[in-house]
């Protein structure tokens, strides 16, 4: 978790995204001064549903189930570029067996905390399931505006300043949680600012790891 340096019309974002055709979950952290009337890390989602784009409470729909941690809420920890100590937060997006709706989590010792969930009947192309998950970083800067918006740590990808996801997982049909890097595709659209790698799986305590970040040097 890094607090990006962003001016007051861009946008930085760290984040996980799944979806099915036209529809689409965006959940992750946000610097975003216009949006939030402030320069801190927020807590964000962003849904896509029948051509309509929304970022948190935008759109009516989602239900919040811990007032502990809103949609929006500031993170209080960060890691500070080139610091040994870091800071994450496990983030759980997944389809309720039962409800069938799409919920969000945050796990915390390995117990499963509620942020709340969309219900089924939102979605239409994935009410039943999601066919594609990405990670990665995004930044927004009008064109000529400069400094350039920082991503993640602010370093490009690598593991040790920048930015990661680890212990990436994806629960498919019979609760199979192996990733195939095979299967995987790397994109890019803002070379040689900013970067993102995919180092595969490393070991059991750091899981499948991707870096990403960038526009330092």
């Amino acid at each position: 978790m890094y607090k990006p340096s962003v001016q007051s019309n861009q946008w930085s974002s760290s984040r996980m995204k799944i979806g099915n055709g036209d529809d689409s979950i965006e959940v992750g952290f946000m610097v975003n001064p216009n949006f939030f009337k402030d320069d801190e890390v927020h807590l964000y989602t962003k849904i896509s549903v029948g051509g309509k784009e929304c970022i948190n409470t935008q759109c009516s729909g989602f239900v919040p189930l811990n007032p502990n941690t809103p949609l929006g809420f500031i993170l209080k920890n960060y890691t500070e570029p080139g610091a040994m100590q870091r800071q994450s937060m496990y983030l759980w997006v997944y389809k309720g067996k039962a409800s069938e709706n799409w919920w969000l989590s945050i796990i915390v010792n390995k117990r499963n905390y509620p942020i709340g969930y969309w219900p089924k009947t939102m979605f239409s192309s994935m009410a039943e399931f999601a066919s594609w998950v990405s990670w990665g970083g995004e930044i927004y800067n009008p064109v000529g505006t400069e400094p350039k918006p920082e991503m993640g740590s602010g370093y490009k990808a690598q593991l040790t300043t920048a930015a990661l996801f680890q212990n990436v997982i994806i629960v498919g049909v019979g609760d199979n949680l192996d990733i195939k890097s095979e299967r995987i595709e790397k994109y890019e659209n803002c070379i040689p600012f900013y970067t993102s790698l995919d180092k595969g799986y490393i070991d059991d305590n750091v899981g499948y790891v991707i870096s990403f970040g960038g526009v330092k040097g």
